[in-house]
C-alpha cells in the first residue's frame, strides 16, 4: 500500500498524524526530538478546558491523543458560512494570535491544527513546546505567512491552503487574496478585516430579511410560475420574431401577387420553408417562379400556367417552388411522387446543370452521376416520345370514328329527306286525294284506277 504524502503540517512537526473525527493523534518518532520527560510537556493537558490533551510515550514513539468537545468544528466547516462569517473567523484568529501569551508553548498555524467554536474562535490542537517537541523556537515569520495563507484559503477557497503557502507568488489569485498577502503587518491585516465585515455588514443592511421558510415558499412558488411562464415567454418570442414577419411577408407577397410583380413575391418569401405556407401562398409563389424562371419556355410554359390554379394538385406547387429555388434534387424526389415523366425531365436535365457547375464535387463522381442522369433522361424523353404518337394515334382513331358516325347520320338523314319535283312539272297528287280544280272552272275527266298487281 502507498504511503500518503505528508502534509503541511506533518512536515513541520516532523511527525504523523492519524484523524478519527473529531480526535486527533500526533505520533513523534523519539529519535528525532528533544523530549526526555514526559513531565516536561505535562501542562499541555490541562491549557484548554475543553480540549483533551493525553499524552502517551513508549520506546520508540510520544503519542499525543487530543479530543476537542463537541462542540468544535473542523475548519472545513468555515467554507459553510456566509461571507460576513469567514471575516468575523479571520478577525479573531488574528486576534488569538496576537493574545498568545505563552512563552514556552508555540504556536503552528494551519487548517489541521486548527478546531472552531460555534461563534467561530479559533482554537489550537498542538502546540510546540521549547527544547522539548516541535515547534521549538517562536518563528514570528512562519506564523505571519501561516496566518495569512489560513485565512486566504477560508475567504477564498479557489485554491487550498497549502498552495496559498507555497505557490501565492506564482498562482493566479484574485485581487482580494492579493490584498491579503500584500499586508506588512498585522495591523495591515486588521483594518483590512475590519473594512471587509463593514462593507458586508452596510450591504446586509441594505438587504431586507425575511424567515427562511417564507423565502423558501416564495422562491420554489417564484420558480413554479416562472415554469409556467416559460411556454408563454417562448410563444411570444416565436410570434415576435417568427410568426409576426412570416403573416407581413405573405400578406406582402399577396399584395404583389395581386399586382403580377412576381420577383417581389419571390423576395417576400424566399426566407420560409414550403411546408410553413398556406396554400394560396404557395400557389402565388409557384406561378411566380413559372413566370420568372427559366426552366421551362414558350409554349410549355404557357400550357403550364394555364393549367396550375387552385383545384391543382399541392404537390405541384412544391415542385416547382423547388425548382425556382434551385432546389431541383428535392424537385426530382416530388415529381417521382406525382408519377409525371415531363415535370421528372425538367427537373433531371436542371440537376444535370447544377452538378457540372458543382466544382467541389471530384469529376469521377460528377462524371457517373451524369451518366446516369442521361440514361434516365434519355429514358423519359423516349417514353414521353411514345405517349405522344399513342395519344395522337388514339386521337386520329377518335376523329376517324366520331368523322364515320356523322357521316352515316348524314346520310341516313338524306335518306328519310322526300324528293324535290323537277322544274315546271307540278307534284304529283298524294293518294286519295283529288287535284285542285283547275283554274277555268271546268271538272277535269275522273282518274282511271290503277290495274292490280300480277303475280
Amino acid at each position: 500500500m502507498a504511503e500518503k504524502n505528508p502534509d503541511y503540517l506533518e512536515q513541520q512537526l516532523e511527525c504523523s498524524i492519524t484523524k478519527d473525527n473529531p480526535e486527533r493523534s500526533f505520533i513523534f518518532q523519539q529519535e528525532k526530538i528533544k523530549l526526555d520527560d514526559p513531565l516536561e510537556i505535562a501542562m499541555l493537558e490541562k491549557i484548554d478546558s475543553d480540549i483533551q490533551r493525553k499524552i502517551e510515550m513508549t520506546e520508540d514513539e510520544l503519542l499525543i491523543h487530543i479530543k476537542p468537545a463537541d462542540s468544535y468544528q473542523n475548519f472545513n466547516e468555515i467554507h459553510k458560512k456566509n461571507r460576513h462569517s469567514r471575516w468575523v473567523f479571520a478577525h479573531q484568529l488574528v486576534e488569538k494570535v496576537k493574545s498568545h501569551t505563552y512563552p514556552r508553548l508555540h504556536l503552528i498555524v494551519a487548517p489541521d491544527n486548527l478546531v472552531l467554536t460555534k461563534g467561530l474562535a479559533p482554537a489550537f490542537l498542538h502546540y510546540g513546546v521549547k527544547e522539548s517537541i516541535p515547534p521549538y523556537e517562536k518563528d514570528e515569520e512562519r506564523i505571519w505567512h501561516e496566518v495569512r495563507a489560513v485565512i486566504a484559503a477560508a475567504v477564498d477557497e479557489k485554491f487550498t491552503f497549502e498552495q496559498y503557502i507555497k505557490f501565492h507568488d506564482t498562482l493566479q489569485v484574485s485581487p482580494l487574496v492579493k490584498e491579503i498577502f500584500d499586508a506588512k503587518t498585522t495591523e495591515d491585516l486588521s483594518a483590512l478585516i475590519s473594512r471587509k465585515i463593514m462593507l458586508l455588514e452596510e450591504k446586509d443592511r441594505s438587504l431586507v430579511h425575511i424567515p427562511e421558510k417564507k423565502w423558501k415558499t416564495f422562491r420554489y412558488a417564484a420558480l413554479g410560475l416562472l415554469i409556467l411562464l416559460i411556454p408563454a415567454i417562448i410563444y411570444t418570442a416565436y410570434s415576435v420574431f417568427f410568426l409576426q414577419p412570416r403573416d407581413a411577408a405573405f400578406v406582402s407577397s399577396g399584395e404583389n401577387y395581386q399586382t403580377s410583380n412576381y420577383s417581389e413575391v419571390i423576395n417576400d418569401l424566399e426566407k420560409y420553408k414550403v411546408e410553413s405556407m398556406p396554400k394560396v401562398v404557395r400557389y402565388q409563389l409557384a406561378h411566380s417562379y413559372i413566370v420568372t424562371g427559366d426552366f421551362v419556355k414558350g409554349t410549355q410554359k404557357e400550357n403550364i400556367r394555364k393549367r396550375l390554379n387552385l383545384r391543382t394538385d399541392e404537390r405541384y406547387y412544391e415542385y416547382f417552388i423547388r425548382m425556382g429555388r434551385g432546389e431541383s434534387e428535392k424537385a426530382i424526389e416530388v415529381a417521382r411522387n406525382l408519377a409525371d415523366r415531363f415535370i421528372l425531365t425538367v427537373a433531371l436535365i436542371q440537376y444535370k446543370g447544377d452538378l457540372q457547375a458543382n466544382k467541389e464535387m471530384k469529376s469521377e463522381e460528377r462524371q457517373a452521376k451524369i451518366k446516369e442522369l442521361d440514361s434516365e433522361i434519355a429514358e423519359n424523353t423516349k417514353k414521353i416520345d411514345e405517349d405522344k404518337a399513342q395519344a395522337a394515334e388514339e386521337e386520329r382513331k377518335k376523329q376517324e370514328a366520331l368523322d364515320k358516325v356523322e357521316e352515316e347520320q348524314a346520310k341516313e338523314a338524306a335518306e328519310k329527306q322526300p324528293a324535290v319535283p323537277a322544274a315546271g312539272k307540278p307534284a304529283a297528287p298524294a293518294p286519295g286525294k283529288q287535284p285542285a280544280a283547275p283554274a277555268t272552272g271546268k271538272q277535269p275527266a275522273p282518274e282511271q284506277p290503277a290495274a292490280p298487281k300480277t303475280n
